[in-house]
């Protein structure tokens, strides 16, 4: 009875170490394929980093593009939908103005240098 419980006890002993082995080797294998993974995937961040940066500036340099033709196109429909009103009242009135202010100018002008010569 004592010989078989020590066998048993060899035994047990046995299969422990067995199977501290392979929860070790499980273990290690684990920890290569994490840290393989962990790699793998520092790589992909930084090809995925490095395209997105380069796109990013594409697509600044699209959308600058079209903000840049869409306000052209907003201003040319607002110049088309109102065009400056202009009329030839107006444009009259502009020139008397213009006329008066230059005589008023040359006349002032003219008077001051008599005046002083």
């Amino acid at each position: 009875m004592l010989g078989e419980v020590l066998l048993l006890n060899q035994e047990l002993k046995e299969l422990r170490d067995e199977t501290t082995m392979r929860i070790g080797i499980t273990q290690d294998m684990i920890d290569t394929h994490l840290t393989q993974g962990r790699e793998a995937l520092n790589q992909y961040i930084h090809a995925a980093n490095a395209h997105f940066n380069a796109k990013k500036g594409e697509l600044a340099d699209i959308a600058q593009n079209e903000l840049k033709n869409a306000l052209i196109d907003a201003h040319r429909q607002m110049a088309v939908l109102n065009p400056p009103k202009a009329g030839l009242n107006t444009l009259l009135t502009c020139a008397l103005i213009s006329a008066f202010t230059g005589a008023f100018i040359g006349i002032t002008g003219a008077l001051l240098f008599l005046h002083f010569a």
